[in-house]
């Protein structure tokens, strides 16, 4: 038989999970790269420990009643996922985001680097004129 208490306690880890995802998704939106990773480190912890806790429930119960307690934590875990799969799909848009800005930059300052011979060709800018005598 599971014991209550590590329903209850899986039940607190999981809403512990819900809010940092919910700051995940805030500081994702508001582009705070350093708390990300304070979250990140939560968010491990959280998961290590739900980790631990199902494993326990499911040495100390038959396939029925850890069936059950799973069912009990349904809403909460599909909670998690669904906000978890948000954050993450946020995460590949910034980062895309991130991509095309560096190429823009990139190409851009490319651009700026070459310059036209006597020929019309492009040839890269030099930062030190040649053939000038001081």
């Amino acid at each position: 038989m599971i014991d209550q208490t590590l329903l209850q306690q899986q039940q607190k880890r999981l809403t512990a999970l819900q809010e940092v995802l919910e700051k995940e998704f805030a500081a994702l939106k508001q582009r705070q790269v350093i708390e990300l990773a304070e979250l990140a480190n939560s968010k491990t912890t959280l998961l290590a420990q739900l980790t631990a806790l199902d494993n326990q429930a499911r040495q100390n119960a038959s396939d029925d009643e850890y069936q059950s307690w799973r069912e009990n934590l349904h809403d909460l875990l599909r909670s998690c996922r669904e906000k978890n799969e948000v954050n993450g799909k946020l995460i590949e848009m910034n980062l895309i985001a991130s991509r095309k800005l560096s190429t823009i930059l990139a190409q851009a300052r490319d651009r700026d680097a070459m310059t036209y011979n006597d020929h019309g060709l492009t040839q890269p800018r030099s930062s030190m004129p040649l053939g000038i005598k001081a």
